[in-house]
């Protein structure tokens, strides 16, 4: 999925393109002189869009690195245990002193690279690893129109 405001921009453009393609058929003046607007606001969003797009994937990439990292860890992990099993000293001493320390090491240098991106940024980040509860409220709230407020008092109530 993509971030709200990325979506809420392709749509515009995708709307804009189905406009312009309309009034490039049209022969009359008012026609011509509204194409001429859409097609200025088309390279108004964009210039918005093309940023964003670059800095979505830049972001998912980080963390689809770090996924792939921590999965690798945990079949090298599988692997040790299945050769610890079988009595093969050599691949547990390969796979505990050389592989497993690589990947952790690249693990921790992808994570402070992400973190670093990540301050680097501005604060609106486009890609989550973890949805918080606030988000899930926003999302709610705005589908149902029930205020944020509400819907988080009803937790802390609960709890008390």
């Amino acid at each position: 999925s993509q971030p709200e405001v990325i979506d809420e921009l392709e749509r515009r453009q995708l709307q804009l393109q189905v406009e312009a393609t309309a009034l490039a058929k049209e022969k009359d003046d008012m026609s011509k002189q509204r194409l001429k607007k859409v097609q200025e606001e088309l390279k108004t969003i964009s210039d918005e869009l093309r940023p964003l797009v670059l800095k979505h994937q830049a972001e998912k990439e980080r963390v689809n690195e770090i996924r792939r990292l921590k999965d690798k860890l945990a079949q090298l992990q599988l692997k040790v245990q299945k050769a610890e099993r079988n009595q093969d000293l050599s691949t547990v001493a390969d796979l505990r002193y050389y592989a497993i320390p690589d990947i952790e090491r690249r693990i921790t240098q992808a994570e402070v690279n992400k973190k670093t991106q990540d301050e680097n940024g501005t604060n609106d980040k486009l890609v989550e690893e973890v949805v918080r509860e606030e988000q899930v409220c926003q999302v709610v709230a705005r589908w149902t129109g029930i205020p944020v407020a509400r819907l988080t008092s009803s937790t802390s109530d609960r709890l008390m």
